[in-house]
């Protein structure tokens, strides 16, 4: 296994890019729209990120503490379950 700080090699990929998100607890990626969409367990968020720029496009509010991500790619439908609040916030995908 490679240690910290060695020259990127073929075949030992890194990191092109990272984007802050708060807290991330789980992650789904609607392959058809190039979003990803991330749950922020702690401010009870979901960051948007737009998959062609790396960049975060919104920070949507859910319910208390979110922990799952699912994505319905044929109705464009992002689910988030919301422990806190025993509950699931549906929301309308993004693109």
């Amino acid at each position: 296994m490679p240690r910290l700080g060695t020259k990127p090699r073929p075949g030992n990929p890194r990191p092109t890019t990272t984007v802050p998100v708060s807290n991330a607890f789980d992650l789904a990626v609607d392959r058809l729209t190039d979003f990803v969409y991330v749950a922020n367990y702690d401010p009870s968020t979901m960051a948007v990120i737009n998959g062609r720029t790396n960049t975060v496009a919104a920070s949507v509010p859910v319910g208390r503490h979110p922990r799952s991500v699912a994505v319905d790619q044929q109705t464009n439908t992002v689910y988030v379950t919301d422990t806190g609040a025993h509950s699931v916030s549906v929301i309308a995908g993004a693109g």
